[in-house]
């Protein structure tokens, strides 16, 4: 099982963005005490909503945050892939244009 890093990638973050811990708390809507709470080694946040919310405030992911571990980017030129339909073809988009209900109008 992968062991929390909120205690280093938290304070690492701060420092990287030059930004305080009330100004993520306001940021992400986290009371400052839950988000300092989680800076000591072990601690466990009880709401993962509050986590993805400081998550985003610090533009991160989730798996960063939680583990210091960056996502894996997959690059989609090295996949293998195959040709499944070839040809030319004549492609066609159109708008759908949503009307009011006409009930709607004649209250």
């Amino acid at each position: 099982m992968k062991k929390l890093k909120l205690h280093e990638t938290i304070p690492a973050l701060l420092k990287k963005r030059g930004m305080t811990l009330r100004a993520l708390a306001k940021a992400s809507k986290v009371p400052p005490s839950n988000i300092s709470g989680w800076a000591v080694p072990g601690a466990k946040p009880k709401d993962i909503l509050q986590v993805a919310a400081v998550a985003e405030a610090l533009e991160v992911s989730l798996n960063f945050l939680l583990f210091g571990k960056p996502e894996k980017k997959i690059d989609l030129d090295e996949l293998p892939s195959e040709v499944v339909v070839s040809g030319v073809y004549r492609l066609r988009l159109e708008r759908i244009i949503q009307h009011k209900n006409q009930d709607e109008d004649e209250d």
